[in-house]
């Protein structure tokens, strides 16, 4: 079961650790994946953005014995990319 089911009932973002990327990193990822180029326009940090975003797993596998199966950005991309192709999206 994922997680997104599992905390269904309760509010919050669940990730890996295991995972630290940049945002040029995702996107390079991006590109090698789809085997397209990815338009980036880069600007100005936003009054109320977050300068870092840090997600963690641990709350999640305590609380409802989640465990992340898929830990790494080019796994990440991938099923993001398939999910994206999938004719029901």
């Amino acid at each position: 079961m994922t997680a997104h089911v599992l905390v269904i009932d309760g509010a919050g973002y669940i990730g890996s650790r295991a995972c630290k990327a940049l945002a040029h990193e995702v996107i390079s990822q991006a590109r090698i994946m789809t085997n397209r180029d990815v338009l980036v326009t880069y600007g100005e940090r936003r009054a109320g953005d977050a300068a870092t975003l840090v997600c963690g797993a641990q709350r999640a596998t305590q609380e409802l014995g989640w465990v992340p199966q898929k830990s790494t950005l080019f796994e990440m991309v991938k099923d993001a990319w398939v999910w994206v192709k999938n004719p029901k999206f």
